[in-house]
């Protein structure tokens, strides 16, 4: 086959999503997360946070309807804090932040089709599953031990599937168990 023709190059290792619309292009890497416009290979936005340092470390981003999680490391006195940015993606005005998330470094990040939920993935092999809306933490993720390299919502947003560098897979319920009063 013919050689594809890059509309935009970078030295950096990064991830990639496109934008539910196909215009834009998000690209997350060591440094502010760069939004580039498909037609015309230009940086049309930088999401990024002026009081935050950001860590050496690639932002796993994920993209849902009008959505766009970044997660960011952020170097601490103490260590990491590892913050996720939920984005408007017809605006570029952050929406939510969910945060902190001590002690570790955010690996991957996942979002539910109706951008209802946000599914994050840790280097020490946890995770969790958050409301956009309230950013209260909904569940969890624990029982695999090395980074979580990959996190996905199932399409109807009841199940979360994770796949860490310990070489296992796992699917979790999307929401807390009941409770129950007895």
């Amino acid at each position: 086959g013919t050689p594809g023709v890059p509309l935009v190059e970078s030295e950096q290792d990064g991830t990639v999503a496109f934008t539910s619309d196909g215009r834009f292009l998000v690209v997350g890497t060591t440094g502010p997360t760069e939004v580039v416009d498909v037609g015309s290979g230009q940086i049309v936005q930088r999401l990024s946070s002026a009081d935050r340092e950001l860590q050496d470390s690639v932002n796993p981003i994920a993209v849902a309807g009008d959505h766009v999680v970044v997660g960011t490391n952020v170097a601490t006195t103490g260590g990491v804090s590892a913050y996720v940015d939920v984005w408007n993606a017809d605006t570029w005005t952050r929406e939510a932040v969910l945060t902190p998330i001590s002690g570790t470094v955010v690996t991957s990040v996942g979002i539910s089709a109706d951008g209802e939920k946000v599914a994050v993935g840790n280097a020490d092999g946890t995770g969790g599953i958050w409301s956009r809306e309230t950013k209260e933490r909904l569940v969890t993720l624990a029982g695999q031990t090395a980074v979580l390299g990959t996190i996905t919502f199932s399409p109807d947003a009841k199940t979360v599937a994770t796949a860490s560098n310990d070489g296992t897979a796992r699917i979790y319920r999307a929401k807390p168990p009941a409770r129950v009063t007895v």
